[in-house]
């Protein structure tokens, strides 16, 4: 027994010392290094959604045009969402550095569930093992500068479409690097409860109580830092987890993360700059504002879920 956890300890300190068992990021395939060269750019050309063109949405993987939003003849600015020619959500200048990471919280309200899967097919380059985007080169595209920020909202998202066999690979992965994320990001107590509520899993509900004292502390850091800095809104995460725990296996932790959150959100440049009145809403627009080249649709829709957090 004794040498079993020397074993496991020393397996633990190898781990969290070198660098994870991770692939290598895949060599792009002749055609599209081709594509780039032609492109003269190294990024996909983006594209906003335009309204009612199936072939479009049949093009980047959606089901139905209802992603499609306008108004009066016009897109409406705060609808636009961008996608490159592989179906892929980017910047409004095509970076797909956090690709995998809108992927994840888009579909996780926006519900299409193939969509999803073709977004997902392409991020996953190996059992488990997902990068930013697939085409774009440096750390976009190396699994081994796949953070925490990226893998958290696929985790939820996952979840939420009952997508187990995807989730478990994901998560075996992980608990073959002792934990860590792919770029040795340690797991935090809350995104065990993440995975915890993505899998569903009600016998081990006892341990959100443990988990969730992470979600509380998440709130009331954000309450205290937020203040100091209007421009402190990467709130994308976290709103996502707290609206995870509400639909999923809640507990009073959970819920008095929500208030906390909800109730003491500093006011910020959405509110002063873009006028929204709710703080948590004013830090999703300000994030995604087209100014800066994000995209504004994903705040809209979590609008309703914010309202009734």
């Amino acid at each position: 027994m004794r040498w079993l956890v020397v074993l496991y300890l020393g397996s633990v300190v190898y781990a969290y010392t070198f660098a994870a068992p991770i692939p290598r990021p895949r060599k792009a395939t002749d055609a599209e290094a081709n594509a780039r060269v032609l492109e003269g750019r190294m990024m996909r050309v983006p594209q906003s959604v335009p309204a009612g063109d199936q072939d479009f949405a049949d093009g980047i993987g959606l089901s139905d045009t209802s992603m499609v939003i306008r108004h009066g003849g016009k897109t409406d600015p705060h609808m636009l969402i961008h996608f490159d020619s592989h179906g892929l959500i980017v910047q409004a200048d095509g970076d797909g550095g956090d690709t995998a990471q809108r992927i994840g919280m888009v579909f996780f309200r926006y519900h299409d569930a193939q969509a999803f899967e073709r977004a997902l097919d392409q991020l996953e380059v190996a059992p488990g093992i997902y990068v930013r985007h697939p085409y774009q080169p440096g750390f976009r595209s190396d699994p081994n500068r796949f953070s925490r920020d990226q893998q958290r909202p696929i985790i939820m998202a996952l979840g939420m479409y009952d997508m187990h066999d995807r989730l478990g690979r994901m998560a075996l992965a992980h608990l073959l690097r002792f934990g860590k994320y792919q770029n040795k990001d340690y797991l935090g107590p809350s995104h065990l409860g993440e995975y915890l509520r993505a899998f569903k899993a009600w016998p081990l509900y006892p341990v959100l109580f443990f988990t969730d004292v992470g979600l509380l502390v998440s709130s009331v850091d954000i309450a205290v830092r937020a203040r100091l800095d209007g421009d402190n809104v990467d709130d994308n995460n976290h709103l996502m987890a707290l609206i995870q725990s509400k639909q999923v296996m809640p507990t009073p932790l959970s819920w008095l993360a929500s208030r906390i959150y909800k109730d003491f959100r500093p006011l910020n440049l959405g509110n002063q700059v873009l006028g929204e009145e709710d703080p948590v809403q004013g830090a999703l627009s300000w994030y995604h504002r087209a100014e800066s080249g994000g995209n504004p649709f994903i705040a809209e829709l979590y609008r309703p879920a914010i309202a009734g957090l």
